[in-house]
């Protein structure tokens, strides 16, 4: 089964806050997905993120690329999910 989400964020940098576009896919074969992250306010392309995400045949998050951490509400959205996140 594939699994989709979609939600808005805001993020602040500088005294400024950034409408966020987040979006979080699951593969229907639950073994890869991926997320990005993107302001929806500006045209600079500093508030965009995206990676991919892989998943051992426990349903744990194996892996990830992309970013430095995976957002806590990405974990949350993978964790209501089912998966475990143990990275």
């Amino acid at each position: 089964m594939e699994l989709e989400h979609h939600y808005q964020d805001t993020y602040m940098e500088g005294g400024i806050e950034y409408d966020l576009e987040v979006h979080v896919y699951v593969t229907k074969e639950g073994i890869s997905g991926w997320f990005e992250h993107y302001a929806t306010d500006t045209d600079v392309d500093d508030f965009h993120t995206e990676g991919s995400i892989e998943f051992n045949e426990d349903g744990e998050v194996d892996g990830y690329d992309g970013c430095y951490d995976l957002d806590e509400k990405i974990k949350d959205v993978l964790g209501r999910w089912g998966f475990i996140i143990n990275v």
